[in-house]
């Protein structure tokens, strides 16, 4: 479910980079086009419209739950982005560190494609895509 509750979004990114805390959840929630959802575990998927593509987002993850519940959680996010009319989403863009070895595990059980490889401010990282037919076809 969408939620706009600035307290969830902190607590979701704060254990992550520096690079991602930066984020001010507040303004960055102000946004209509960006949408944060959530689910019971507290898990967060934060999805920022792309300025190149209106029909793109740029999507961030911060699961509590593990393993198969994570798995089932991104699954749950992925359906609500895709299938929400007033979203509009037709493809999800991530970056992943590649040494975050369960993160692009997790980009993978999802339906992720690599795309390619990128120099990133704090290291190398995977560029995946998941578009809205990749994710029907599932």
């Amino acid at each position: 479910m969408r939620t706009t509750s600035t307290k969830l979004v902190c607590e979701a990114i704060a254990q992550y980079p520096p690079a991602i805390q930066a984020v001010d959840p507040q303004q960055w929630l102000m946004f209509e086009d960006n949408v944060a959802l959530t689910n019971d575990n507290r898990d967060v998927a934060m999805f920022e419209r792309s300025e190149t593509s209106p029909t793109s987002v740029y999507g961030h993850y911060f699961f509590r739950s593990r393993g198969r519940d994570a798995i089932k959680a991104g699954k749950e996010f992925l359906k609500e982005l895709f299938t929400t009319k007033h979203y509009g989403v037709e493809a999800v863009i991530g970056l992943t560190p590649v040494d975050n070895k369960a993160a692009l595990w997790m980009n993978r059980q999802l339906g992720f494609k690599q795309i390619d490889v990128l120099r990133g401010p704090d290291g190398d990282v995977v560029m995946v895509t998941l578009t809205k037919q990749d994710w029907e076809q599932q």
